[in-house]
């Protein structure tokens, strides 16, 4: 376990010429602790080997120039993260930033300054979490433009979700609202691929379905609510003998929302595609009130 606050590995020069140095983790295991940055500083390429272990809760800092390589099924893990410097400010042709699985392409000039991978899973107020891998991009000049992303993970960062059933989505913060980036989906390849327009912030995949926040008083001895981050309907599936009688929606001020409801196969169903996003009130039959976002 890496005890120093800091580690620095440096490339060499000989006679006046910059030599790119690889670092390979063969059929070990390397923890760096809660509060420890490791460095690698110039043209360094960090091979991890297959059988091979990273356990990063502090941070690896890839500078402008150092890069990552993993085996499949062995990605770094940890509560930490890894973060790279982006050199230029674009156009970009395919830049996989530092190697942390992000390709960016771009036609016109803008970017962060630094791009951040995470590896706990965000969590929604419903319990669904996302994957096991999240970018966060720091600072810099969003520009006018937007990136065609290539979100690649690793297999075992699925935390449990189907490949098939992913969505890409972006937020300013943990806590949302989730904008859908309307992904290409390759499960064989692990990867979704979507325009992904400045201003950037955080950026995950989640299951296409996954409820958006729900708070306050659910009432699930009565019924069971399912807005969806992707979808434009808002379902309501009445439990224990009570029946859907009305539905009303109100924003947080106590306005009545005018949207389209209806009840069919003994399911309420709510168009919610008029509502900006925001928190909004659902009342059912006049007395249930269920708070919901519209991301």
């Amino acid at each position: 376990m890496l005890q120093s606050r800091s580690l620095i590995l440096l490339v060499l020069f000989t006679h006046g010429v910059l030599r790119a140095q690889t670092i390979t983790l063969q059929n070990g295991t390397l923890t760096i602790a809660e509060g420890t940055t490791v460095l690698l500083e110039g043209p360094i390429s960090f091979n991890l080997q297959p059988g091979s272990e990273v356990e990063n809760n502090g941070t690896i800092d890839l500078g402008t120039e150092a890069t990552m390589n993993e085996p499949l099924n062995s990605p770094v893990r940890g509560t930490g993260h890894e973060t790279t410097t982006f050199a230029s400010n674009g156009p970009f042709n395919a830049v996989e930033p530092g190697g942390l699985g992000l390709t960016l392409t771009s036609t016109s000039t803008g970017a962060p300054d630094f791009l951040e991978r995470w590896h706990t899973p965000i969590g929604l107020p419903s319990g669904d979490e996302s994957i096991a891998r999240w970018y966060r991009t720091v600072g810099g000049n969003s520009g006018p433009g937007t990136f065609n992303a290539q979100f690649g993970y690793d297999p075992s960062e699925l935390h449990g979700l189907n490949a098939a059933e992913l969505a890409l989505l972006s937020a300013a913060t943990q806590n949302g609202p989730w904008t859908d980036l309307n992904a290409t989906v390759d499960a064989g390849s692990f990867e979704l691929s979507a325009p992904y327009p400045a201003p950037w912030g955080i950026l995950t995949a989640f299951d296409a379905d996954a409820p958006t926040g729900l708070s306050g008083e659910k009432h699930e001895d009565q019924f069971r609510v399912w807005p969806t981050l992707t979808s434009n309907t808002l379902s309501i599936e009445p439990v224990n003998g009570v029946q859907v009688v009305s539905i009303e929606v109100f924003d947080l001020a106590g306005q009545r929302m005018a949207v389209d409801t209806e009840r069919a196969n003994g399911l309420g169903l709510v168009d919610v595609h008029t509502l900006a996003a925001g928190q909004y009130l659902l009342r059912l039959n006049g007395t249930f009130v269920i708070r919901f976002t519209r991301a």
